[in-house]
């Protein structure tokens, strides 16, 4: 299974960023094979439509799980659309909200959050 969060950076580390369509990067925690993988977000700097285009992107990598804060509508949208689970986190960093997950541990999404305009 890939888990996508957004993360503050490119490293194991990171705290993870709670914005889904302006995140800096996206960190894809494989449950196999227990490491990680990180894609820089080419949607985060669009006037609009982040959050969709950042779903679409999570659909391209084949993902089964984001975990992130908030899903704008449109994104969540997107994401309902499809076998993707999204859930809030809960914890600083990557590593806690990948535990917290497995261990049952996060809220699902069910409602849209607000959207954010620009940058």
């Amino acid at each position: 299974m890939k888990i996508l969060l957004g993360s503050k950076t490119n490293t194991v580390g990171s705290e993870v960023d709670n914005r889904f369509g302006r995140a800096e990067y996206y960190a894809i925690y494989d449950t196999e094979t227990k490491e990680y993988t990180f894609t820089d977000n080419s949607a985060k700097d669009g006037a609009h439509g982040a959050g969709p285009k950042a779903a679409q992107i999570a659909i391209d990598l084949g993902v089964d799980v984001i975990i992130t804060g908030n899903l704008g509508p449109r994104a969540l949208a997107v994401v309902e659309n499809t076998d993707i689970k999204s859930f809030r986190i809960n914890g600083e960093t990557l590593q806690e909200n990948v535990d917290n997950y497995l261990n049952d541990k996060l809220e699902p999404i069910n409602a849209a959050g607000p959207s954010h305009a620009g940058n």
